[in-house]
């Protein structure tokens, strides 16, 4: 793939608008050209390209790298952190990141000081950890960042730097585990993993104290002991606190934001949405990498709380970002979170309009997650609009796409949603359900699964 036409194709304005100002004469400017028609097309025809303009694989390989750097330098002048983020945090260039990372760091290493290497390493290590899904991080090059950045220290900051590195990849280990559906069957041998690790004093950078406590927060979400996540939160937002200048506020708020979230997984709905209600609406959150994330898991307690009007101003603020252009950038994971909020007002054609942009938009179920909530939400769409028999079919459908995806009422709570919808229509209205399928409808009704329950809830009554 021609990474020049990858970017052409899916850089957005105002970016695009930026690129006017390149005026490239001769053939690099045929090849400018016919690079930039092609950019509408699905695929790029480069026998075409080299058919018109005479030139060799070679010469156009040459010439459409030169434009590229060129691009990058209309757009982003010399800032490499700017445009690095910008290639990390969309998934349809995350391939042009690791394809300048490399040039990057050879630049940095020729031209500046340890200290300024080591900031920049740890930078591109947050992009790939905050901005790039688990599926397009690359295992070999998070492996050889950490092991470049703890080659720069020495003496005793290398004992940090390498706490730090061993954090960071059990980090990685952790979610990987989790995406391949193996972190149940390793919990113990992971939970012993972090116990290995020493507990950080006041002697290690505020860098490898946070590290720390976000494998351990991550653990515990993965693990469900959401109290023991909780206490832990607080904890480290404590400890951080005595240890931290007033230069470490940010962090003190991410660690602040995760209390929230552990309060929200813990069922405390009320508390939670009060305390992210207060922090979200601040201009300091918009400064945070994991902004959305958080804001999301703001509009579910606005939602399950019955909040409707603070979840209203965001999405009316998201679409007046969008403007018309709603379809084209609005995010997977912002269509889904409207979804459950036009269901839960009752406005179900515009719920089943954004069920299928959701689908359009996670084609071919790139993301597992995603293809999961959307099924689950076009369920409920169907069975709250009057469609119950459509229903029923699809959850048959979807039931066979879990177990296709080794996913059973064996090893995951995921088919019981489908198993609660059945049961609701063949009921219709008894009220009592089976032990187990109370259980799942219990489970449904707290946590982060809350939202779902409220649907649940719903359908039960439809008689």
């Amino acid at each position: 793939m021609n990474l020049l036409f990858v970017f052409l194709k899916n850089v957005k304005d105002p970016e695009r608008s930026k690129l006017s100002s390149l005026a490239p004469r001769g053939t690099m400017g045929e090849v400018w050209r016919l690079m930039n028609e092609q950019a509408a097309q699905p695929e790029l025809d480069k026998q075409a390209i080299l058919h018109e303009t005479g030139i060799t694989t070679a010469h156009l390989d040459k010439i459409t790298s030169e434009l590229l750097a060129r691009c990058y330098q209309a757009i982003f002048g010399e800032d490499e952190i700017v445009l690095l983020d910008y290639l990390s945090s969309r998934v349809s260039m995350n391939r042009l990141f690791y394809a300048a990372l490399p040039r990057y760091l050879k630049i940095k290493s020729e031209t500046e000081d340890t200290a300024h290497n080591i900031t920049f390493i740890k930078k591109c290590l947050d992009m790939i950890q905050v901005n790039m899904p688990l599926v397009y991080r690359e295992e070999k090059t998070v492996k050889e960042l950490t092991s470049k950045y703890v080659a720069l220290h020495s003496g005793e900051a290398r004992k940090d730097a390498n706490y730090f590195a061993s954090c960071r990849l059990l980090l990685y280990d952790l979610e990987r585990l989790l995406a391949a559906l193996e972190f149940n069957d390793r919990k113990e041998e992971i939970r012993k993993r972090i116990e290995r690790l020493d507990k950080p004093d006041n002697t290690y950078s505020i860098t490898s104290v946070l590290e720390y406590y976000k494998v351990w927060l991550y653990f515990y979400q993965a693990a469900y002991e959401h109290e023991a996540g909780l206490t832990l939160a607080q904890s480290a937002h404590q400890f951080v606190q005595s240890i931290a200048s007033g230069e470490n506020s940010r962090e003190l708020l991410r660690l602040e934001l995760k209390i929230n979230e552990f309060m929200y997984f813990a069922s405390r709905f009320e508390a939670a949405f009060a305390r992210y209600h207060e922090r979200m609406t601040s201009s300091e959150a918009h400064e945070i990498p994991e902004f959305y994330y958080h804001q999301t898991k703001y509009l579910q307690l606005a939602m399950i709380t019955g909040h409707m009007d603070a979840a209203a101003a965001v999405f009316e603020r998201l679409f007046a970002d969008y403007g018309t252009r709603t379809t084209e950038l609005m995010l997977v994971r912002d269509v889904i979170t409207y979804v459950k909020y036009c269901l839960l007002k009752g406005d179900h054609d515009k719920a089943f309009d954004f069920i299928q942009l959701g689908f359009e938009k996670n084609f071919k179920a790139t993301y597992f997650q995603y293809e999961l909530e959307l099924r689950n939400l076009q369920v409920a769409y169907f069975y709250l609009s009057g469609q119950q028999d459509v229903a029923l079919e699809n959850c048959r459908k979807h039931v066979k796409f879990l177990r296709n995806n080794g996913y059973t009422s064996a090893n995951s709570s995921y088919p019981g949603y489908y198993s609660l919808i059945k049961a609701f229509f063949d009921r219709r209205g008894a009220g009592t359900l089976p032990a187990r399928l109370q259980k799942i409808y219990d489970t449904y009704q707290s946590g982060s699964y809350a939202i779902y329950g409220m649907l649940l809830s719903r359908m039960r009554q439809v008689h």
